[in-house]
């Protein structure tokens, strides 16, 4: 049974081998680091690296998924912050806001384009054409950006986005912020049937 099967069949509460093994958010370690060659702050802004760190969880630990982001600021970074990449022990952080009220908030029309975004999308295209089949890619919509502050038109096209970058899992990216609209957390599942992928 591949990584991939076996994720689903646990998915669908239907027999597998074993149990599986996922996570959707971050597994990055210094140690993993070190056993890959693939060392932050390059690993955030490089698809390559990106993605020589991202599958150690499923090559050097046995996880049935690959997911390949390990921070929340390239969202930050294409909205106008300045970012801190960080360092080898030191995840990324914002250093300047450019806004001062959720008024303030302007979401550029060509945001998944932004260099910060299209490492990740790139590094996505990369997993899936090495992968292929074999693992589950997760991938997260943006909280704060997508479903807190746009709409549902917005959401769908980022899921749109995602699904063509090869995602099988889709997600918000960590705990959804309080006052989400319900119409944008809806309008995920809307965009994933819109697409009518099937597996």
């Amino acid at each position: 049974m591949t990584p991939r099967q076996r994720f689903l069949a646990c998915l669908r509460r239907q027999p597998a081998d074993r149990v599986s093994v996922a996570s959707p958010t971050s597994i990055a370690t210094l140690s993993l680091m070190e056993e890959t060659g693939c060392f932050f702050p390059q690993a955030h802004l490089d698809p390559e690296i990106m993605a020589g760190l991202a599958v150690a969880g499923y090559e050097r630990l046995g996880y049935d998924t690959i997911a390949p982001v390990f921070s929340t600021q390239h969202e930050a970074d294409a909205l106008g912050c300045a970012v801190d990449w960080g360092r080898l022990d030191m995840m990324p952080d914002v250093t300047r806001h450019p806004c001062r009220t959720a008024e303030d908030i302007r979401i550029p029309a060509d945001f998944l384009r932004h260099p910060a975004l299209t490492v990740v999308l790139d590094c996505l295209h990369l997993l899936r054409r090495r992968y292929g089949q074999e693992v589950v890619l997760i991938g997260n919509v943006n909280d704060p950006r997508t479903l807190l502050h746009g709409t549902p038109e917005d959401v769908r096209r980022e899921v749109g986005e995602i699904l063509a970058a090869g995602i099988e899992i889709v997600a918000p990216e960590c705990a959804v912020p309080l006052t989400t609209p319900t119409e944008n957390l809806r309008a995920v599942v809307e965009g994933v049937v819109g697409v009518g992928r099937a597996f």
